[in-house]
């Protein structure tokens, strides 16, 4: 089973270690660098290149592949483009590597380079009807994200929101979730649980 970022720490690689190459953009995910922090522990160096001044953060998955997740400083719309080897002979599998590794949703997703689009990942084809009908949570989890039925990804949005005003991201293992009083009933009593359990465990309280 392929390692993600809820499984293993993110592995880093400072940007003057890379002689380059990380320069074939093959998506551009919502998330900005400071929630790329906030969520994975990933650290952004300052940089530049031709174009802008960015930040940057070099990442190497399991597979050894490695991929840049970067933001230019005056880039207009808001998002972190992943950057992949421009040589490389397979920006599907680059990016299916990438999208694992950090766990990302289809919600996650803004754009996704032709080539890569051509292969058909599953999670870019097509909308998620499923993922977009609305869901009712139950007693337990409507304290945090209220009684009213909206679709996961507003749910997750809410309960992220939750988790970061309260301060419940564990310092040193940042892909764990440490429970308040709140939170505990909807982990089922578990006092910290990773972000891959903590997804499960919330289907488990909505209908």
């Amino acid at each position: 089973m392929p390692q993600t970022a809820t499984t293993a720490q993110i592995k880093q690689v400072s940007l003057k270690d890379v002689a380059g190459g990380l320069a074939q953009p093959v998506a551009t995910i919502k998330l900005e660098p400071e929630e790329l922090k906030e969520r994975y522990g990933i650290e952004f160096q300052e940089s530049k290149d031709d174009l802008d001044d960015l930040v940057a953060a070099l990442v190497r998955a399991p597979s050894g592949r490695m991929f840049a997740l970067v933001r230019h400083r005056h880039q207009p719309n808001p998002g972190t483009d992943i950057l992949t080897d421009e040589h490389s002979p397979d920006l599907r599998e680059d990016l299916a590597d990438a999208v694992r590794y950090l766990g990302l949703s289809r919600a996650d997703v803004k754009w996704v380079h032709p080539v890569a689009r051509k292969f058909t990942l599953p999670w870019v084809r097509r909308p998620n009807v499923a993922f977009m009908r609305p869901v009712q949570p139950d007693a337990k989890l409507s304290v945090i994200v209220g009684d009213q039925p909206l679709p996961r990804s507003e749910l997750t949005r809410k309960l992220w929101n939750y988790i970061k005003k309260n301060g419940l991201q564990d310092k040193k293992k940042r892909t764990h979730i440490n429970a308040d009083d709140t939170l505990k009933p909807v982990f089922n009593g578990k006092s910290q649980v990773s972000m891959f359990e903590m997804s499960k465990l919330v289907s488990g309280h909505i209908r």
